[in-house]
């Protein structure tokens, strides 16, 4: 229980990371890099579910396997904000991150079935090679599109620090900074 909720402190620091790593990183390679990462944390609770471990590995992998899912949950949305359409991107990115809130519950309500099926070991295996694939599946469902320049006459991209999230930037966000102007 204390190494949980250890764990879930670090969540904030652990998003920053994932952040900076998204900016800073080529997303597809970050994506697949952060995916083998997780697959390999999640195949070592496969370890701990079939031999006695101690509580500082217990841990140890508690906490890789959040700093990687971390990283990788940044790597994704910002690949889907990449993959909107400028024209419709809030629409876009509701439905991709619809898709995923549906989809990691769908898995949640079928983690209880496939742990009884296969066992703990043979369900975090599962949910290992699920992982390792799962770059392929968002390569699949987001193909990069084609990005342009920016058309001329348009005006400089403005930086504005404002507290908040833009999950996407939308209208009500840039009338907000425009009248901080």
């Amino acid at each position: 229980d204390h190494c949980v909720t250890g764990v879930q402190t670090c969540a904030l620091p652990i998003s920053l990371l994932g952040g900076w790593a998204a900016g800073r990183f080529d997303r597809a390679r970050l994506l697949r890099g952060a995916a083998a990462l997780q697959a390999l944390a999640v195949a070592s609770y496969a370890l701990i579910a079939s031999t006695d471990v101690s509580f500082l590995v217990i841990g140890a992998v508690a906490g890789l396997e959040h700093l990687v899912a971390g990283v990788l949950t940044a790597a994704l949305f910002t690949t889907m904000m990449d993959r909107c359409d400028p024209r419709t991107a809030s629409t876009d990115y509701t439905l991709q991150a619809s898709a995923v809130v549906i989809a990691t519950g769908a898995s949640a309500a079928l983690a209880g079935y496939s742990a009884s099926a296969l066992g703990y070991a043979g369900h975090f295996l599962l949910a290992a090679a699920l992982a390792a694939l799962s770059p392929l599946v968002v390569g699949w469902l987001l193909p990069p599109r084609e990005t342009t320049s920016t058309p001329k006459g348009a005006p400089p991209m403005t930086r504005a620090v404002y507290p908040g999230t833009f999950d996407p930037v939308t209208a009500g966000h840039l009338a907000v900074i425009d009248a901080a102007r």
